[in-house]
C-alpha cells in the first residue's frame, strides 16, 4: 500500500505544476508526513519543481514542509531564515494550524 502510494505521489510530480495542482502536490506531502511516512514526503518534496510554484501561499507552504522534513531527516539542520519567513508569511494569513509549526522549530533551533 505505501508503495502505491508513493508512485500516486511521485506521479503527480511528473504531470506538472498549475496553481491549484501545486496546492493539492503539497497538501498530499502534508498528508505523506502526518501520517509518518517521512521517506516518502522527502523523496515527493525533493522531485517538486520549484520553479512552477507563482503564488505566495503555495511558496510558502512548500517552504514550510521543506523545512519540516529537513529538520526530521537531520536534526541539526537549521535554516532561521526559512524559519522566520514562515513565520512572518502565516502571521499575516492568520492560518493557526501552519503558524504553530514555524514556531515549534523556531523553539527547537538553538541560538
Amino acid at each position: 500500500m505505501k508503495k502505491l502510494l508513493t508512485f500516486l505521489v511521485s506521479t503527480l510530480f511528473i504531470i506538472g505544476c498549475g496553481n491549484n495542482d501545486c496546492t493539492t502536490k503539497l497538501s498530499a506531502i502534508d498528508s505523506l508526513i502526518t501520517k509518518n511516512m517521512y521517506d516518502s514526503a522527502y523523496m515527493a518534496i525533493s522531485d517538486f519543481d520549484t520553479t512552477k510554484i507563482k503564488d505566495k501561499n503555495n511558496k510558502a507552504y512548500y517552504n514550510l514542509l521543506y523545512t519540516q522534513l529537513h529538520f526530521w531527516k537531520d536534526d541539526s539542520w537549521t535554516d532561521s531564515a526559512q524559519i522566520a519567513e514562515n513565520l512572518t508569511h502565516y502571521m499575516e494569513t492568520d492560518d493557526k494550524e501552519k503558524l504553530a509549526r514555524p514556531y515549534y522549530f523556531k523553539g527547537r533551533v538553538p541560538g
